[in-house]
């Protein structure tokens, strides 16, 4: 028996509430209607909804939303069984209670709801839903164990439903892992009786002070209060729609733990990728998330309570005390942009604390080796004069320079960094003509210098009237025209010529710019994702006809309205902050006119 197939009926509305809906976080609500109050302390994990229906209805209302309803190529979707049966669903809840989906929404779990589990104990959980309404949401339980046994049947199992008593709250068991009961306007279901019993013990204990358990909630912790107020501070209402608190201390001291937070970790990738996120990590027992809805701008912040301060002096490489990274670059028609602090030169200064002594050795034994063929300089020399910020960009280009059109379209790439060490341009020229020579023997690359806005760019082309190699029947070559250039400060080194160009336009227009606050930002823009699209229409086309057997005509139809779709998704950035006490990060979508 698949419990799964049929349990979701009794908390769809419970459960799946989160997915549909927006609330007030950190509302004036008296503490008997907080449903964190009836969760165990024991509990690490902590997913709260304050106001279920706002959830809906703030996804529900979304322009954005009533749009995709309406894209023809995903009606499949809006007519699938699962769909249909779930939207009968709520039809039968709203017929047999009398009320419409969002008062029964609110009469249900208007309160609020609450996501427990306790991750070190083979992941028991509690939920809690607390509504306004005691009659309505009595009237919900027994309607939901219909439909249970009612789905248990048409399975051909046998119907067992234990009911057992404690504290004077009556509870059922419907599988060997479902327990659910209801106290007034509070429904609890768990995976364990015992948790269980802790929600009701907690509910009873409120009102029965001469048989009090004595068992601590959730709200007593005061990690859970500090991750409250370091999630709303710097929003402008503090009020998430859905927030989360995490406590892994008792992970943190944890064999697996101690070896993920160690300086130096064996996992030396770890340490490179993400070496200062973890040194916050390591230095407090939780974490704090929520998402916030304001305008055109949805944001899921996590905040960490620890920041620059503290920070050991091995992590220099991943985040000093000054601006963090640079502006991301914006040319036209961009699909995405990063820019991101690493300091290269202290990654080598000082890899003997932030790598295992064997590796640390090896590390400079490989750099004493790449040296040899690094024309006047020395890898670790060049390491030092890359500098500390770097950008990473991606856009559509119409024309790539070539008479022969590829048959599969790429967009153009670059990569740029701030360099500090006036000897670099040169250690880098010599070091890329090598490779190209290299590489020009096989490839049978042409030299090409040009000189734009008095800035000289050396690139190489393929050439268009000689065979090339087997593996490339779409002529992918024809994307590319590989090249560098120096720009005040700036190293690019390019995909095209003609990005390169355009790139240098766009680093003299805004040469004023300083360094900004977020260690690290990207983001992705669907206008310049849809401009790229749009260049290459045949394979859409092709792929709409075969995947839903359309004419050509309503492919093209088809494919004309998802693109617009898509180019009113907006744009989505991923920040990373070291504050001097707080760690910030955050996702942003902005979505378009």
């Amino acid at each position: 028996m698949r419990w799964g197939t049929f349990l979701h009926r009794v908390v769809v509305l419970a459960i799946l509430a989160p997915m549909y809906a927006a609330g007030k976080l950190f509302a004036a609500d008296p503490l008997s209607n907080d449903p964190l109050r009836w969760v165990p302390r024991e509990a690490n994990l902590c997913l709260k909804i304050e106001n279920p229906r706002l959830l809906v209805e703030t996804f529900l209302h979304h322009p954005l939303y009533q749009q995709l309803r309406k894209l023809e190529a995903l009606q499949e979707i809006w007519e699938s069984i699962s769909l249909r049966r779930f939207q009968q669903l709520i039809a039968y809840y709203e017929r047999e209670l009398g009320k419409p989906w969002p008062k029964l929404l609110d009469d249900l779990a208007g309160n609020g709801i609450v996501l427990a589990f306790n991750t070190q104990n083979e992941g028991p959980f509690l939920l809690v839903v607390q509504g306004r309404d005691a009659n309505v949401l009595a009237q919900f339980k027994d309607l939901a164990l219909q439909v249970l046994e009612q789905e248990v049947g048409r399975n051909e199992a046998k119907w067992v439903r234990k009911q057992a008593t404690h504290r004077g709250v009556v509870g059922y068991q419907v599988a060997p892992e479902f327990y659910l009961a209801q106290h007034d306007q509070i429904l609890l279901l768990s995976n364990r009786d015992t948790v269980l019993k802790m929600g009701i013990d907690l509910i009873v204990d409120a009102t029965d002070k001469q048989n009090n358990s004595g068992l601590p909630s959730i709200v007593s912790a005061p990690e859970l209060a500090q991750a409250r107020r370091l999630l709303s501070e710097g929003e402008p209402d503090g009020k998430p729609l859905v927030w989360l608190y995490g406590n892994y201390g008792a992970f943190r001291q944890s064999p697996d733990g101690k070896n993920l937070f160690a300086q130096p970790r064996n996992d030396v990738v770890l340490t490179l990728l993400f070496g200062g996120w973890l040194d916050a990590m390591g230095r407090n027992d939780y974490v704090a998330a929520g998402l916030f809805h304001r305008g055109d701008t949805m944001k899921l912040a996590i905040r960490l309570p620890s920041g620059r301060e503290g920070l050991q002096p091995e992590m220099a490489a991943f985040c000093a005390g000054e601006p963090g990274s640079l502006p991301l670059l914006e040319p036209k028609q961009v699909i995405f942009s990063h820019s991101f602090y690493w300091d290269l030169g202290a990654l080598y200064d000082l890899r003997e604390k932030l790598m295992p002594a064997g590796t640390a050795k090896d590390f400079e034994s490989a750099t004493k080796q790449a040296s040899r063929f690094l024309p006047g300089t020395t890898l670790p020399d060049l390491l030092r004069g890359a500098g500390k910020y770097h950008r990473m960009v991606v856009a559509h280009q119409e024309k790539c320079g070539y008479q022969t059109e590829p048959k599969q379209r790429i967009p153009a790439f670059a990569f740029v960094t701030a360099y500090r060490d006036a000897r670099f341009p040169k250690a880098m020229d010599a070091l890329l003509r090598s490779a190209a020579l290299l590489a020009g023997a096989q490839a049978q690359l042409k030299l090409q210098e040009v000189t734009y806005q008095g800035v000289k760019i050396v690139g190489y082309r393929f050439p268009e009237d000689k065979p090339f190699l087997e593996s490339d029947p779409d002529d992918l070559r024809f994307n590319f025209s590989p090249c560098y250039a120096q720009v005040n400060d700036q190293f690019l080194v390019c995909s095209t010529i003609e990005f390169c160009q355009q790139l240098i336009d766009y680093l003299k227009s805004h040469s004023q710019e300083k360094a900004q606050s977020p260690t690290m930002q990207m983001q992705f823009y669907s206008t310049g994702l849809t401009a790229f699209l749009r260049s290459q229409p045949d394979l859409l086309e092709t792929a709409a006809v075969l995947q839903q057997a359309v004419p050509i005509e309503e492919a093209r139809r088809q494919v004309k309205e998802v693109l617009a779709y898509l180019d009113r998704l907006g744009t989505l950035k991923f920040q990373a902050d070291f504050r001097p006490k707080t760690f910030h990060w955050d996702m942003i979508w902005k979505s378009g006119p």
